[in-house]
């Protein structure tokens, strides 16, 4: 397993921003995602001139929060996301699941593996869904009626792609 701490500039890399006027916006908003601690950081030295370095493991996370937020997910409904990634509670758990088999390409016969969010703007929070193959969401009443739909499987594919052409430099 590889130790090497990644950079800002090393994870948005690894993370494969979709063009080069994303890196800038990215690089922001990984701050920010790390001073909330939605990204963790394995060190951070503090006071001037902060340097952040992180675990590769995070790439996957930061990859789905950075793609997120370009959908206009704010910071903070970014954070309910990375906390049921990182400690799903027992309603959360199913979609913790789902977002571990899609990072194992464990896609249970289908090509894609899906999360979707709904912000709970009012009460505060987000509502989560996720599943394989063909998106459905709830729709009864209470549900929300506006969810952003990500597609886990086509992210971790790029991730994947990014780092084999990377190991075969």
């Amino acid at each position: 397993m590889n130790r090497t701490l990644l950079t800002v500039a090393q994870l948005i890399e690894r993370c494969v921003p979709p063009s080069t006027e994303f890196l800038g916006p990215w690089r922001r908003r990984l701050r920010d995602l790390t001073n909330i601690g939605a990204v963790p950081a394995a060190r951070q030295h503090e006071g001037t001139g902060k340097h952040r370095l992180y675990r590769s493991n995070v790439v996957p996370l930061a990859a789905v929060l950075l793609r997120l937020g370009d959908r206009g997910v704010q910071i903070g409904d970014n954070s309910h996301v990375a906390r049921m990634i990182l400690h799903p509670r027992k309603p959360d758990r199913e979609v913790k699941q789902i977002w571990s088999a899609a990072w194992a390409r464990d896609l249970h016969g289908r090509e894609e593996a899906w999360l979707a969010i709904a912000p709970i703007p009012i009460y505060g929070g987000v509502r989560f869904s996720a599943g394989f193959g063909p998106v459905r969401l709830p729709d009864s009443p209470g549900e929300p009626d506006t969810w952003i739909i990500t597609y886990l499987s086509r992210i971790f594919r790029q991730i994947r792609g990014a780092q084999a052409s990377e190991n075969g430099k």
